[in-house]
């Protein structure tokens, strides 16, 4: 045996340095909850397809939002495969959502569990993400989203018919959610469009490379 060798087997397990364990499958699962939330929203699926979405999302989502999520997701996954923490953090806030979901009646509360199940296993994982975004780009980012609320705001208030009372609305149609609300026919689309330019903005730049 070589020298080698056995002064390996001389150094105590606890001691020898860990193989960090994969993430790939981590990534290869938000991937694939990525195409089963947008391929319904892109095109006509089979219904095998839309039940085994309705698994995942819980519930149909507005084509925007189902369309904004998709891309966001796969960025994601990627994000997960370089261990990058701004990754883990979208995952625990998709699922937090996902919650909130389920706990205001919005969503159904067989899915509660699973969600538990999903967000406790991403807190345990959290030290296999140690690539953090730049502050730079987390400040870009708050920026960015700021921006995006005042400029919603200020044109819902002045061509979009939105009456000040009817303000926080404009937050829900951002997020695409479909919900009724007031002003103009086409408001909810623009917004709703808007919205899912920001997510991906968002997302591609809290998870580019510094």
């Amino acid at each position: 045996m070589e020298a080698g060798d056995s002064s390996w087997q001389a150094v105590p397990p606890a001691a020898r340095p860990r193989r960090a364990r994969p993430v790939w499958p981590l990534a290869a699962a938000t991937l694939a909850v990525a195409v089963l939330v947008a391929a319904p929203a892109l095109a006509a699926s089979p219904p095998w397809l839309d039940r085994l979405s309705r698994t995942v999302t819980g519930g149909p989502l507005a084509p925007a939002h189902a369309v904004a999520l998709g891309p966001a997701l796969a960025l994601l996954a990627r994000g997960v495969l370089l261990r990058r923490r701004a990754a883990w953090y979208g995952l625990v806030v998709v699922i937090v959502l996902a919650v909130l979901a389920v706990l205001t009646g919005d969503d159904a509360a067989w899915r509660l569990p699973l969600l538990a199940a999903a967000l406790g296993g991403l807190w345990l994982e959290r030290d296999r993400f140690a690539v953090r975004p730049h502050p730079d780009r987390v400040r870009a980012a708050v920026k960015t989203g700021a921006l995006l609320v005042v400029a919603a705001v200020a044109g819902s208030l002045a061509f979009g018919g939105v009456s000040i009372r009817s303000v926080g609305q404009v937050a829900a149609g951002l997020g695409a959610t479909g919900a009724p609300m007031d002003g103009a026919p086409w408001l909810p689309d623009v917004l709703g469009l808007a919205g899912a330019a920001g997510l991906l903005v968002l997302v591609v730049t809290l998870l580019s490379p510094d």
